[in-house]
């Protein structure tokens, strides 16, 4: 696969970009992050479902990025997205 054809994507309930959130998650190493910090800082996810009974209680306050509606619109929605 040539480079310039992947598209990343994807869905958060928060709409912190993607650097900061991999910075947050501290699940890449630090080199690597910093060779990925510039190509991901534009990247903001797509609007998430959250649902608090299925996501722990604690992650209520970063929820600012959620896709309104009923369970049947969420999912609607996120078929579209794809």
């Amino acid at each position: 696969v040539n480079p310039d054809e992947i598209v990343f994507g994807g869905w958060d309930i928060s709409n912190m970009n993607l650097a900061d959130a991999m910075a947050r998650a501290k699940v890449l190493d630090i080199d690597l992050q910093k060779q990925l910090r510039p190509y991901m800082e534009s990247m903001i996810p797509l609007p998430g479902i959250y649902d608090p009974d299925f996501i722990a209680a604690n992650q209520g306050s970063r929820a600012n990025n959620v896709i309104k509606g009923t369970k049947k619109e969420q999912v609607e929605q996120v078929i579209k997205d794809i």
